[in-house]
């Protein structure tokens, strides 16, 4: 719990290092070099411009690699704590499958009891390494960055969540369409290794009656549906990823072309339009 707990309290210090440098780049832009373009070429003196860069330049280096060695440390924590919880549940689940009657084992193939204690908790050591730490961090980014850019400049901020709602829709249908093929296609590689483990295990009754044949041909019908749920898992993930690019995309052209305009008629600072389309 203390190491989970860690891994939280390290978002928040994460996010604000990855926020932390395009606010830089803004002070950067609408402080020293839009001071030195307003005396020009022939009135400004360019060492102390230079200077003030490079100070800011180093503060930006130091506030990256801070921001680095924190998601290595978040990263490392979160493992680790995967890991050690995928450790204990497999010991667990192993120590209930030796009290279990044997006339479980009767109703039940070795193969997908097998595939239950590897492959299926190799999954949950995805969710908990990867999956709990990205969602928390991913929507805390989404409600910190909301609010900043409605407060850089709301206009903008319009044009930017306006395509919020298609995400929204476009992941939630995604994640539906995801869950079934993953259920499926966990449940045809149970039925696989199950058929597999059978006849490897009773390979020489399997010979005894001649049966290579069709345990062949059974097999190819099992790995051709484990081959056919997979493809769909292909499909949905082939189909989500270019239309989030798309919609993406399309935000940012839309607040190219109207920051432009918002530039050129000077309600929106440089420095400010650079901040928001990092953001």
């Amino acid at each position: 719990r203390w190491a989970l707990l860690g891994s939280v309290a390290l978002l928040l210090p994460s996010l604000a290092a990855r926020l932390a440098g395009p606010w830089l780049i803004q002070r950067l832009i609408d402080g020293p070099v839009t001071a030195a373009a307003r005396q020009g070429p022939s009135g400004v003196d360019v060492a102390p411009v230079l200077a003030e860069v490079t100070r800011w330049g180093l503060l930006f280096l130091g506030v990256a690699a801070t921001g680095a060695v924190l998601v290595l440390l978040r990263e490392w924590l979160m493992n680790r704590t995967g890991q050690r919880i995928v450790f204990e549940l497999r010991n667990a689940l192993f120590r209930h499958l030796l009290r279990l009657p044997v006339a479980w084992y009767d109703r039940h193939a070795v193969g997908w009891t097998v595939t239950r204690t590897t492959s299926d908790v190799d999954a949950l050591s995805e969710l908990f390494t990867t999956g709990v730490a990205t969602v928390a961090y991913d929507l805390l980014t989404i409600a910190v960055i909301m609010v900043v850019l409605v407060v850089l400049s709301p206009q903008l901020a319009l044009v930017a969540l306006v395509l919020l709602p298609a995400m929204i829709f476009v992941s939630f249908r995604f994640r539906l369409n995801a869950r079934i093929a993953y259920r499926a296609t966990r449940a045809s590689l149970s039925r696989m290794n199950a058929f597999l483990q059978e006849r490897l295990s009773g390979l020489a009754v399997v010979r005894l009656f001649r049966r290579e044949a069709a345990s062949s041909r059974r097999f190819d019908q099992l790995n051709s549906q484990y081959y056919r749920d997979n493809m769909l898992t292909v499909r949905h993930f082939s189909l989500f990823f270019p239309t989030v690019d798309v919609l993406s995309r399309a935000v940012k052209m839309g607040c190219l072309a109207w920051g432009s305009w918002l530039l050129v008629g000077g309600s929106l600072p440089l420095g400010v339009f650079v901040q928001f389309w990092m953001y």
